[in-house]
């Protein structure tokens, strides 16, 4: 029996997820103009990432919570869109420095190759080359001077230093007490890389917009796994399953600033993700995700079934819970003159389920897409809790 109504996929915050996407690559840190305080800054937080890459523990005043979304970008490339949650820290961070670096998996720092592979070519760490130099004598036992370090870069690699970089990093200094109303603060970001299997990184500390800092300013850091797979072209697939809090079209393009702090702001409309997967009765399960490498027929229209299959979960069993009509995408449901060649082959679509009738406990929203004329179909899992409402007994 089914006891609600889904929302219309079609409605016209979704509508407006069809205008191609152009996904504005956030300004790497060389671009930007940062002041000599920002670079001091920017330097900073590159040195607690590295203290991480090359051993040391993640952690710090603040527990950083970290998600994501994995969107088919340009070029091969994947759109990275995300969120980093500063918890148990009410009284601090109202302003910050964030660093976000993605290496590859199980890589050491830059600055930790580079000591590695010098200390490798010349058998000796930095500070200990058996060069006789005039500063040597000014210098206090141990410290290396720059005659030194020149020599050193000279045995360990005569054409220079290895000028290799990270498939992304980026720098950014934002007033959180201003874009959110109230802690715990969320950072919401972009980054874009090619398939693969990474570690990201996030630090982040106590900062002025113009990169001053005190002395005992907090700070964070996180590292994730990240993977990151392939969005081809020649088989069924789907984006990230995002839960959203709402859908909303945009009134107008946004400007580069604008993109940069709202990567959810997707075509013409713009996804609020919620924070987490925690729902008590009076709340609404709201879905949004898109469908690619559909097959078409000679006009340019798909022919999709989406099927909703909600399981409860107990400590003994898996049960079918209940289900919504299916979705049906295809020329007889979809508006007049829809070409899905004409929006970058991806089509998306949202549900929407309103869950008083869920009783209390943990879930799972099984979503199929079936294909037909391809005759293919993906599986999708959504875990999600319901609570009784704050205040009332269960």
């Amino acid at each position: 029996m089914r006891d609600w109504r889904p929302v219309n996929p079609w409605d016209r915050a979704v509508l407006r997820l069809l205008i191609p996407l152009v996904l504005i690559a956030a300004p790497s840190a060389a671009q930007k103009r940062l002041s000599w305080d920002q670079r001091d800054e920017a330097a900073r937080l590159a040195q607690m990432v590295d203290a991480v890459a090359d051993g040391e523990y993640a952690g710090g005043d603040a527990w950083l919570k970290w998600s994501h979304h994995l969107l088919r970008g340009e070029d091969g490339r994947v759109y990275i869109p995300f969120s980093v949650v500063v918890d148990e820290a009410p009284d601090a961070f109202h302003t910050a420095s964030v660093y976000v670096r993605v290496a590859k998996h199980g890589e050491s720092s830059r600055a930790g190759r580079e000591r590695m592979r010098r200390s490798r070519l010349t058998g000796f760490d930095p500070g200990e080359v058996p060069i006789n130099v005039p500063e040597r004598d000014f210098a206090p036992a141990g410290a290396p001077v720059a005659s030194e370090n020149s020599a050193m870069l000279r045995l360990a690699h005569p054409e220079g230093i290895d000028e290799a970089t990270y498939p992304f990093e980026d720098v950014h200094f934002i007033d959180l007490g201003g874009t959110n109303a109230s802690p715990p603060y969320t950072i919401r970001r972009s980054l874009t890389v090619e398939p693969g299997d990474y570690d990201v990184y996030v630090a982040i500390r106590e900062a002025a917009l113009d990169g001053t800092a005190r002395p005992d300013a907090k700070s964070a850091l996180l590292k994730r796994r990240l993977r990151v797979p392939a969005f081809g072209v020649d088989r069924l697939q789907l984006s990230s399953v995002i839960v959203a809090d709402a859908i909303d079209p945009l009134s107008a393009p946004l400007s580069l600033a604008e993109q940069l702090g709202r990567p959810y702001a997707l075509g013409g409309a713009e996804i609020t993700p919620a924070r987490d997967t925690i729902f008590d009765s009076q709340d609404n399960l709201s879905l949004v995700f898109f469908m690619y490498n559909l097959l078409t027929d000679s006009r340019g229209r798909p022919n999709v079934t989406v099927r909703y299959t909600f399981h409860s979960l107990t400590m003994e069993r898996v049960e079918p819970f209940r289900s919504t009509a299916p979705q049906e995408f295809n020329a007889e449901t979809l508006p007049d003159g829809f070409d899905l060649r004409a929006v970058g082959a991806q089509l998306p679509t949202s549900q929407g389920v309103p869950l008083q009738s869920f009783p209390q406990g943990s879930y799972t929203l099984q979503i199929q897409v079936i294909d037909h004329l391809a005759d293919a179909a993906v599986v999708e899992d959504v875990s999600f809790v319901v609570m009784e409402p704050s205040g009332v007994e269960p």
